[in-house]
């Protein structure tokens, strides 16, 4: 969204992403006020087909192995993602529900592959998450 608002492409990314899969922070995330929260190798929850074209401006902050752009910074106080880090447990089993098993298996999963993966994954998942808003609201509420 935030490449798309910035007038940048937004299309099929070619594969499909969904479950929990490697992120790859690049060495600018290191000193990134959010993203230093990830390491290399941290699985991430996706769920979308879709690349970006990453804007001029932009910090590269991570990669993926299937889809090259994961997460950028614009300016000092924007960012965006290709993953979603904002869900938790209860989130992906709606997702889940509403997709129904049929359409997530057209994406090459099955819900128990997903969920079998969240029973592993969820817990540092939700801890990472909960560091990363953290961070953020620190900067929010922090004087002009």
């Amino acid at each position: 969204m935030l490449a798309r608002a910035l007038d940048h492409g937004v299309y099929p990314a070619g594969v499909r992403e969904i479950g929990f899969n490697e992120l790859h922070p690049t060495p600018e995330a290191a000193d990134d006020l959010l993203f230093s929260v990830f390491a290399d190798g941290d699985p991430v929850f996706h769920w979308h087909e879709d690349t970006f074209d990453l804007p001029e401006a932009a910090t590269l902050l991570a990669t993926g192995d299937d889809v090259e752009s994961q997460a950028f910074r614009y300016g000092e106080t924007a960012w965006g993602t290709q993953f979603h880090f904002e869900v938790d447990r209860a989130e992906i089993d709606l997702w889940l529900k509403i997709a129904g098993d049929d359409e997530v298996r057209t994406w090459g999963k099955t819900s128990e592959e997903i969920r079998a993966e969240a029973d592993r994954l969820i817990d540092a998942h939700e801890a990472r998450a909960r560091t990363l808003f953290r961070r953020f609201w620190e900067l929010v509420r922090a004087p002009a």
